[in-house]
């Protein structure tokens, strides 16, 4: 079955289905080292790199196991990172959510929250998901800490489970939220965004 492919709107964030026309911008998004330090689902240290994980991506939603997304500022049109809802098995209700990154000039503004909660809304009330899980590198306490400030649960380190960039193998943590989790997650959101970030944007 085939995942629809609509684009998602928050405030001045954009989600858009990937397409071609994205290929530039994505490139372009991923030029700071720290961006795929710690990635283990790709290596996206050069073009060529960028370009197959690109491709794949493109094929996904066709085959009715992924939804990845550019991320966009409305505003002006630049592609600003990238997300996916992936793993998608339609028949259980569950997917993941990852395969993120911004551009260092948008983090701690509130994209990340704005991205979150349109991922998640479209996964619980949309496509009627009844769990979503989320990953990151054990050793990566930034990305830890942003999905454990979600309110995800942890479930457990998934041990020698990835290779990064530089052929390091690494433990990986697992979180996930279930749906009747949802709400408190969506309130802790919606609240987050009533504050000023530390990036200087006072609308998050």
């Amino acid at each position: 079955m085939q995942i629809p492919q609509i684009p998602l709107t928050k405030d001045s964030v954009i989600l858009e289905p990937l397409e071609e026309r994205h290929f530039d911008g994505i490139l372009a998004s991923v030029r700071d080292p720290s961006i795929w330090k710690y990635m283990g689902f790709a290596d996206l240290s050069d073009e060529r790199a960028v370009r197959t994980w690109f491709d794949a991506a493109l094929e996904e939603p066709s085959r009715g196991t992924g939804a990845p997304f550019a991320i966009v500022d409305r505003n002006s049109g630049a592609v600003l990172g990238s997300t996916s809802l992936y793993e998608i098995h339609l028949r259980h209700k569950r997917c993941e959510l990852g395969r993120s990154w911004l551009v260092p000039s948008v983090r701690r503004t509130g994209v990340n929250t704005r991205t979150k909660l349109l991922l998640l809304m479209h996964a619980f009330e949309t496509m009627e998901m009844q769990r979503v899980q989320l990953k990151a590198s054990a050793g990566n306490r930034i990305s830890r800490t942003a999905i454990e400030s979600l309110g995800a649960g942890f479930e457990g380190i998934l041990r020698n489970f990835s290779v990064l960039p530089g052929g390091i193998r690494t433990d990986t943590a697992l979180y996930s939220i279930i749906l009747k989790e949802w709400p408190q997650v969506k309130q802790t959101l919606l609240s987050r965004l009533q504050r000023p970030f530390p990036g200087g944007d006072p609308s998050g």
